[in-house]
């Protein structure tokens, strides 16, 4: 017959009497601090709360590299010409800047773009700031019309927020001039927006249309046409001149503000001595420029459209809630019968993905 085993009590308290430990001391404390546990507990989930709301959230993660562009615009020149007069003096100079990896470019009729990757890890506002001094290192060899400025600080991902202009009243010109004057500089001012793309319509410019048989009959080549164009709608300053204690500021007020005005600019004199004006030998009017593409949405026909580009880095569902509220304030300073209406929200794909 086996008997139970009976331990000794002396030796179950030796075992178990170690003091108390770690877990008890915390537990002791919490029931001692009721009050702070309780507001610890408030404030870890307020401040995960904040988190969830403002962390930086995007359907799909940025792989675009560390890069910075630069865009020229070539009027005129062919794609043999940017690429040797333009676009190959940048990319010599762009060439031997610091943690560069590569430059590349695209030449085109009257554009080029040049895209110098660097190494990931700078800080691009500094590295745009060094391109941008390289850059303007080589303007003054680039052509006369040449003009080369930065890319907009954006990545594969910018195009974060889409629209277009209803306006079944107005004309592509009109509806394409009101976008560009007044729904552009206000969405451009909102804060993590880099740039706003606009596509579509007619861009309204100033139309000198020269008549051939008149410039033959008076003498003159297109270039005297250009020449006075240009020489003659423009603001010169003039000093100022001294009376007693006041100085009156002197300005020659002479560009062109109406298409009368470009009408009556004197190209030059005849062998009579009689001016030639530019209505005489040419029409001015209001005209289109030449177009690149068209937008169209539901078959309906074309209309204008609007692309919102994020700067790098910003958090996309908040950028995209900001352009929404100033949409509200865009929509009331419009003409009646205009307005702005959004097609692709970026928000709705980030929200898609995490559910």
């Amino acid at each position: 017959m086996i008997a139970p085993f009976e331990p000794d009590d002396d030796a179950v308290t030796a075992a178990t009497d170690h003091g108390p430990t770690i877990v008890d001391s915390v537990i002791a404390w919490g029931i001692r601090n009721r009050g702070l546990v309780v507001a610890a507990l408030v404030g870890l989930v307020g401040a995960g709360l904040w988190a969830a709301a403002t962390v930086r959230m995007d359907a799909f993660p940025d792989l675009t590299d560390a890069q910075v562009s630069i865009l020229v615009e070539a009027p005129g020149l062919s794609p043999v010409e940017v690429e040797r007069l333009v676009t190959f003096p940048i990319e010599v100079s762009m060439n031997g800047m610091a943690d560069v990896e590569q430059v590349r470019s695209l030449s085109k009729y009257g554009f080029a773009a040049i895209t110098i990757v660097f190494a990931d890890g700078v800080d691009l506002p500094r590295v745009r700031t060094q391109v941008n001094e390289r850059l303007q290192s080589v303007r003054g060899q680039f052509p006369v019309g040449v003009d080369a400025q930065l890319g907009p600080l954006a990545s594969a991902s910018s195009e974060m927020f889409m629209y277009i202009v209803e306006a079944p009243d107005l004309d592509l010109m009109a509806v394409r001039t009101l976008h560009d004057r007044i729904v552009r500089p206000q969405l451009r001012s909102v804060e993590g927006v880099t740039e706003i793309n606009s596509f579509g319509g007619l861009v309204r410019q100033a139309q000198v249309v020269v008549r051939p048989e008149r410039l033959i009959s008076y003498g003159l080549t297109l270039h005297d046409v250009v020449t006075a164009v240009e020489s003659n709608s423009a603001v010169a300053a003039g000093g100022y001149l001294e009376h007693h204690d006041q100085q009156f500021i002197l300005r020659g007020l002479g560009q062109a503000a109406t298409l009368d005005d470009l009408r009556r600019t004197v190209i030059r004199a005849s062998a009579t001595g009689v001016p030639v004006l530019i209505g005489e030998v040419a029409d001015v009017r209001f005209g289109a420029e030449i177009r690149q593409g068209a937008v169209s949405v539901d078959g309906k026909g074309e209309v204008v459209s609007g692309i919102v580009m994020m700067t790098r880095g910003e958090n996309s569902r908040e950028v995209a809630r900001r352009v929404r509220e100033r949409l509200v304030q865009v929509n009331r300073a419009l003409p009646v019968g205009v307005r702005v209406v959004s097609y692709y929200d970026q928000t709705d794909l980030v929200d898609a993905t995490i559910g």
